[in-house]
């Protein structure tokens, strides 16, 4: 997984980090979901095909 370096120009309250903070949370669990989706399509064709 590729972590990346967050620059914030402008200054942020409590709130509003929070929420961006849930943001990105919330991206990396749907790209984990879709990887995991994936390979259990991938694992159930494979299974099918076999």
């Amino acid at each position: 997984m590729m972590f990346f370096k967050v620059t914030v120009t402008a200054p942020l309250d409590a709130a509003a980090a929070d929420r961006f903070a849930r943001r990105i949370a919330v991206a990396y669990v749907q790209v984990a979901l879709g990887i995991t989706s994936a390979g259990l399509a991938g694992l159930l064709l494979a299974i099918r095909w076999w």
